[in-house]
């Protein structure tokens, strides 16, 4: 047999297995209602997290793929800079290939930096170093329209879901 209680709308008895109140229609409180809100609650802000990790990962991918590009490719990618400047330039080969070098390093480090934000999400762990790569990544979304759109995205899911992280929920 239930536990019995009463009803916080309208008084009546109901029975903690009860999802609603017969006489009133109210969700019993500490009942089943409440039980399988919370469970859903729970599940949905997990597939959150999950999608701002998702989104976070794709994102990183456009500024991890052209740093890989301009480190393999430095030489021809710096020609190619030098070769559609002018001639009034006064700018050398060399520092056209060592800016290279560092816009290549800087777009790897962010990539990857994007790609380990991801893997706090699908571990929810740290929440705001997750929110603090989102907005990094939405800052040098600038090179590519589809990352900055992918980490608005994900900056959104992360101000969602944050129950979802261990720090903030003892539910997970």
């Amino acid at each position: 047999m239930s536990d019995s209680m009463f009803c916080t709308g309208c008084g009546e008895s109901v029975d903690t297995s009860d999802l609603y109140c017969p006489k009133c229609g109210l969700p019993v409180r500490g009942g089943a209602a409440e039980i399988q809100a919370k469970e859903t609650y729970k599940e949905v802000t997990k597939n959150t997290v999950t999608w701002a990790g998702i989104f976070l990962f794709v994102a990183s991918m456009p500024s991890f793929i052209i740093g890989i590009d301009y480190l393999v490719n430095d030489s021809a990618v710096a020609a190619m800079i030098w070769n559609s400047m002018t001639d009034t330039t006064g700018i050398s080969f060399d520092i056209v290939l060592d800016t290279v070098h560092k816009v290549g390093s800087a777009m790897l480090v962010i990539g990857i930096v994007g790609i380990a934000g991801a893997v706090l999400c699908f571990m929810h762990r740290y929440w705001v170093v997750a929110l603090i790569i989102s907005f990094v990544l939405l800052f040098f979304g600038i090179f590519s329209i589809f990352g900055l759109f992918l980490s608005l995205i994900a900056m959104w899911f992360l101000f969602m879901a944050r129950d979802g992280f261990k720090e903030y929920s003892s539910k997970i």
